[in-house]
């Protein structure tokens, strides 16, 4: 194994080993009364796609749920895929997990009226793509609502050793330099980068339509029915109509 695999290896063994720690420590996933991410059909009267929501907060296993809701949807007629988001976040790992595996089978990701998308859900928005015209596709409307924030590491009391310590607070360095990399997949600014960064985890930095629009995000104004039912043409944004029939 060369030195980079070395590398890669023993970034992954102290990663996992911080993370097994981290879950201990670490009060903002600790609860286990948080539903993960519930899935549903709608019924948006388009023959040429198919329209999901999905919702709730984000939880370690919502990837393999997610996985196995679009092995069981109908994949005749090259019907493509709609995904409308909704959450206040929850797990960054299964958000970026979760943010790669739309953009693996061309997932149109969006954010509605009245709807938000903040933190982990942030992630998996930033997934969404054609994979036919090889462009980025993402769409919210203008009353809707995108957030970053930067991730917490919140420590209980208790006592704990030295190595304890430094493996989680390695394990947390590491998870900011996966969102540093997937950012740069997915094609997003370095300024906004530093605002995710830059914000504190009890707050949260909204992203202004401008903002989006810099991020290749297509921003609609549209009623929320419309919205919905992508009636309202969001060929207006720059996103061809070959990309929406």
């Amino acid at each position: 194994m060369g030195r980079r695999g070395l590398k890669s290896a023993s970034r992954h063994t102290f990663f996992l080993r911080g993370i097994a720690f981290a879950l201990m420590l670490i009060v903002s996933f600790g609860s286990s009364t948080v539903q993960s991410v519930e899935i549903k059909r709608i019924n948006a009267n388009i023959n040429s796609r198919i329209t999901v929501e999905i919702y709730g907060t984000v939880q370690k296993g919502d990837l393999g749920k997610i996985r196995e809701y679009f092995s069981l949807l109908p994949t005749h007629d090259n019907k493509r895929i709609f995904v409308y988001l909704n959450s206040n976040g929850g797990d960054p790992l299964e958000g970026i997990a979760i943010g790669r595996f739309f953009r693996e089978k061309g997932a149109f990701t969006l954010v509605g009226v009245g709807s938000k998308c903040i933190s982990a859900c942030f992630f998996m928005f930033l997934g969404g793509y054609d994979i036919e015209s090889k462009q980025i596709a993402r769409f919210k409307a203008v009353q809707g609502a995108l957030g970053v924030h930067r991730t917490s590491l919140n420590i209980a009391d208790g006592s704990y050793t030295q190595d304890q310590l430094g493996d989680t607070i390695q394990s947390h360095q590491l998870l900011i330099l996966e969102i540093v990399e997937y950012f740069e997949e997915v094609e997003v600014s370095n300024k906004l980068l530093m605002a995710l960064l830059k914000t504190p985890s009890e707050t949260t930095y909204y992203i202004d339509n401008r903002e989006a629009q810099e991020n290749q995000i297509h921003v609609e104004d549209c009623d929320a029915y419309s919205f919905k039912t992508i009636d309202c043409r969001l060929v207006r944004s720059g996103a061809s109509e070959k990309n929406l029939k």
